[in-house]
């Protein structure tokens, strides 16, 4: 009886040691795993960075050798498009007049004339191509395709300033079936970003000045 308890007692042992190893070696292989997890995790969110400055550095060629170069000869090229428009205009509408009726120029007060004139010369000047391109670049960043520091510092005041420039022509452009929504989702996000950040430096402005003169 002894020999049988002693047994017994032995093989417990035996079997809690086993229990004992196993749930070390389960603990292990979850310690391995979580630490497998997390470097392929770190793998991952390493390739998708340098996925995201490789997009930001593809956005910014486009914007530096593409649209800004595009937008500079709008700027070179429209006054002299817009003149070569008014005087077609001009010639058409004498075309319909008599020749005691001739106009030496446009009238200076019909603003539908002038809006339409504007668009036909910014539509000649490609102003519509560079809002075309912009629409297929702004997915980039609306997406979150790219790094947003890296594409915002350099591009959003060319970006903001052109749209602003062509406002009436791109509400004119915009249809259903046309409606440029990645620009203008773009437009209005870095607009709000532009303008918090000229608040935040007139405030440190302001509170540098405010303790200039309390130290006074």
């Amino acid at each position: 009886m002894l020999n049988t308890n002693v047994y017994f007692e032995n093989t417990l042992l035996i079997l809690q040691c086993i229990s004992y190893v196993i749930a070390i070696l389960g603990i292990i292989a979850i310690v391995v795993q979580i630490f497998s997890f997390k470097k392929n995790q770190e793998k991952e969110e390493k390739a998708n960075d340098q996925l995201l400055i490789q997009n930001s550095i593809n956005v910014l060629k486009v914007f530096s050798e593409e649209i800004i170069p595009k937008i500079s000869k709008v700027h070179d090229n429209l006054p002299g498009i817009q003149r070569e428009v008014e005087s077609n205009v001009l010639e058409q509408i004498n075309s319909k007049l008599s020749s005691d009726q001739q106009l030496e120029k446009l009238p200076e007060n019909n603003t539908e004339l002038y809006r339409q004139i504007r668009f036909i010369s910014k539509n000649r000047a490609d102003v519509g191509r560079i809002f075309n391109r912009l629409e297929q670049v702004t997915v980039y960043m609306n997406y979150g395709m790219v790094k947003e520091d890296l594409v915002y510092v350099p591009a959003h005041k060319v970006f903001l300033a052109f749209v602003n420039d062509n406002k009436e022509y791109f509400a004119q452009l915009t249809s259903d079936d046309a409606p440029y929504m990645n620009v203008l989702k773009l437009y209005n996000d870095w607009q709000d970003k532009n303008k918090i950040e000229s608040l935040e430096k007139k405030r440190e402005q302001v509170e540098l000045e405010l303790a200039a003169l309390k130290n006074n």
